[in-house]
């Protein structure tokens, strides 16, 4: 192989020259699947109680509630949740702990332990 070249035989995650080439040109490189895999096995869990608490967010809330939100991150207890507007921001503040309450209930557990809203995340 000339001199300077990237050996390409071998998939970019094991091909050190690669892993330098990303780190100094910015672009991504093509990533192996198994690490793909390997990643998305570690986060399991997170993911399965992510989609179990956006499920939840339909039985818990009311109609109102429904057509004006969508919830949008769930991570270690926080649900992030996308408000239409600034109004409906500030409502939904006021009664955070009881949708909290009626979310848990929905979920049998107390997954949800904070609750945050974003406007125009909706």
């Amino acid at each position: 192989m000339p001199a300077g070249s990237i050996d390409t035989s071998q998939p970019p995650s094991h091909n050190p020259a690669m892993r330098q080439n990303k780190k100094k040109s910015g672009y991504n490189t093509p990533e192996a699947l198994g690490d793909i895999l390997a990643r998305l096995q570690k986060g399991q869990v997170a993911v399965s109680d992510a989609s179990r608490v956006f499920d939840a967010w339909d039985k818990a809330v009311d109609e109102r509630i429904r057509k004006n939100t969508r919830p949008s991150v769930f991570r270690n207890g926080l649900l992030i949740v996308g408000v239409k507007s600034s109004p409906w921001a500030q409502e939904l503040e006021f009664v955070k702990v009881d949708l909290c309450r009626r979310l848990n209930e929905a979920l049998g557990r107390n997954l949800v332990t904070e609750m945050r809203f974003k406007t125009g995340a909706y």
